[in-house]
């Protein structure tokens, strides 16, 4: 759109001619979607204060229109604060990584018992065992003899009989010990 001026040389026909080119290059007022509908000025400045507005809460618009879903299963926690705009994750630990765990929607946190793949929720005697960094170990002199009762192991408790052999230095037998079974 070229710039339209006037001088006081044109004629008649000619001022028709601009007001007419300045008209189209206007447009229509009652086509203005703007409260401010009657002239130009006052609905650029309505759109201003539109734009104004968007702009001041668009940051809280945008942050209320986001949504997130933790949809990985097991293992770490995905949260989003609406009033910040921050995601935060909290990755799993080796538990929640190797063992299910499930929060219900009454916040009572259940985990699966362990198993021999798998870390999880087991209990044991702590007469017997000890604990160091998550590792369950036989405690010295941990499992007593009380616990087992004479001829309670037997060869059927066994996948092999075994025998073995005591020498000494020259290869010579000095005693043999055979498992149950034997």
């Amino acid at each position: 759109m070229a710039k339209v001026t006037f001088t006081n040389t044109n004629t008649l026909s000619q001022h028709v001619l601009k007001l007419n080119e300045l008209a189209n290059d206007v447009g229509d007022l009652t086509s203005l979607t703007t409260t401010e509908d009657s002239d130009i000025v006052g609905a650029l400045n309505s759109l201003k204060t539109q734009v104004d507005s968007a702009t001041t809460n668009l940051d809280a618009n945008v942050r209320d229109a986001i949504t997130v879903v933790n949809t990985a299963g097991k293992g770490g926690t995905i949260v989003y604060d609406n009033t910040t705009g921050q995601i935060t994750y909290t990755g799993p630990d080796s538990l929640s990584a190797s063992g299910a765990m499930n929060v219900s929607s009454t916040n009572v946190i259940s985990v699966d018992n362990a198993t021999t793949v798998s870390k999880g929720v087991a209990s044991f005697s702590a007469d017997m065992f000890e604990t160091f960094l998550g590792q369950v170990s036989i405690k010295d002199s941990g499992i007593s003899t009380s616990l087992y009762q004479d001829n309670s192991i037997t060869s059927d408790k066994f996948s092999n009989t075994t025998t073995l052999l005591i020498q000494n230095s020259s290869g010579v037998t000095l005693k043999t010990i055979y498992s149950p079974g034997s």
